[in-house]
C-alpha cells in the first residue's frame, strides 16, 4: 500500500464515541460493541477507504463489526490473526447493495482483502489481496473458499483451516 494511512492509527475512548473519523462514520461505529468502556483502535486507511465506499453506495453503511480484543474475538470464534483486534478490519452491511455489489464496490475503492457472505462483507486493510466466500457448511460451521486469481476465479476450499 503507497499510503502512509496503511499504517497509521488513531486510539479512541468512550468519550470520544461521536467524534467524526470521517463524514458519515462516528468513532463509536468502529468500536467492540460489548467492551463500550475501553479503547479502540482505527486504522486511518480503513476509515478512509470505508468513507469512500459510503460515498458510492449513495447510502448508509452499518458497521456490524469493527475493532475487537484478543478475548472477545476467541470467544465469538473469530480467526486467531483476525485484523478485527488490530483496528483495521470491519464487518458491513448495506441497505441500498447487496453483499457481492458492495464487495465489488469495495475493491474499486481500494480494498483488496474482502470476504463475501451472504448477510455481510468483510474488509480489510492488511496486505496482499485475497477474496473469500464465508459458507455454511456441514454442521452449521462457517468455512472460507478463497478466490484466487480474478482471471482464472479458481476456487479453492480451506474449510480445514
Amino acid at each position: 500500500m503507497a499510503s502512509s494511512k496503511a499504517t497509521e492509527y488513531r486510539w479512541f475512548f468512550p468519550a470520544d464515541t461521536r467524534d467524526k473519523v470521517s463524514a458519515h462514520f462516528t468513532a463509536g461505529e468502529y468500536r467492540q460493541k460489548n467492551k463500550p468502556n475501553e479503547p479502540w483502535p482505527i486504522n486511518m486507511l480503513l476509515a478512509e477507504w470505508l468513507e469512500k465506499l459510503r460515498v458510492a453506495a449513495g447510502g448508509p453503511i452499518r458497521i456490524t463489526s469493527g475493532y475487537r480484543s484478543p478475548a472477545y474475538n476467541r470467544k465469538i470464534g473469530g480467526a486467531s490473526k483476525s485484523k478485527h483486534m488490530l483496528g483495521c478490519a470491519v464487518d458491513i452491511t448495506c441497505t441500498v447493495m447487496n453483499t457481492w455489489a458492495l464487495a465489488q464496490a469495495a475493491y474499486k475503492v481500494g480494498f483488496r482483502r474482502i470476504g463475501i457472505s451472504p448477510g455481510f462483507v468483510h474488509l480489510d486493510t492488511a496486505e496482499g489481496e485475497a477474496m473469500w466466500i464465508y459458507d455454511r457448511g456441514p454442521k452449521s460451521r462457517w468455512r472460507k473458499q478463497i478466490i484466487r486469481g480474478a482471471s482464472n476465479a479458481e476456487i479453492m476450499d480451506i474449510s480445514g483451516q
